[in-house]
């Protein structure tokens, strides 16, 4: 009874770090779609202000959203690897 009731949290423990590893893929690409569009809003507010059609907060706003995108980007790069060294570790097979 104790060996089975083990076996099954183990198995929901390896489960639930499969679907927060495949979650925090989907956030990986996610953050790169917004990146792409950050990098192209910033590029046109870098044109506009450098043309004087734009002010400064646009221009600045636009980059600290592109520069956060980014690291948003890289701590999901981050977590996915963490969850997917978890996986290993589950499965036996981590080194």
């Amino acid at each position: 009874m104790e060996l089975e009731r083990t076996h099954l949290d183990i198995k929901n423990t390896i489960a639930q770090v499969y679907f927060d590893m495949k979650a925090v893929y989907e956030r990986h690409l996610s953050f790169i779609k917004q990146i792409e569009a950050y990098q192209e809003s910033y590029r046109i507010n870098d044109i506009r202000f450098k043309n004087g059609m734009s002010n400064f907060l646009n221009y600045i706003t636009s980059k600290n959203n592109l520069d956060n995108a980014e690291v948003n980007l890289a701590n999901a790069k981050y977590d996915y690897l963490l969850r997917v060294c978890i996986l290993d570790y589950y499965r036996g097979s981590l080194f």
